[in-house]
């Protein structure tokens, strides 16, 4: 985990933010529930001992741990 703090702020101009449509929810984003896929992250097999009691074994049921080469090709992928 990191913590920042933020103490200044510089206001940028818009003129590099393009206009965009949406074109579909994404679906990691929280359902009116509140329910949501559990993060590719936390199935990264080093990262096991590190998560919240909540989470820990949870990756079992979700497909399995997986290696830090695997979440990379998951980002790439654009499915994490």
């Amino acid at each position: 985990m990191v913590r920042a703090t933020v103490d200044k702020v510089f206001l940028n101009c818009a003129r590099y933010i393009h206009k965009h449509q949406r074109l579909e929810d994404s679906p990691y984003a929280p359902k009116a529930l509140g329910e949501q896929p559990f993060p590719t992250w936390k199935r990264i097999d080093m990262l096991q001992d590190h998560l919240p009691s909540a989470d820990q074994g949870v990756a079992a049921s979700e497909g399995g741990t997986i290696t830090m080469e695997d979440y990379q090709d998951a980002l790439n992928a654009g499915e994490s």
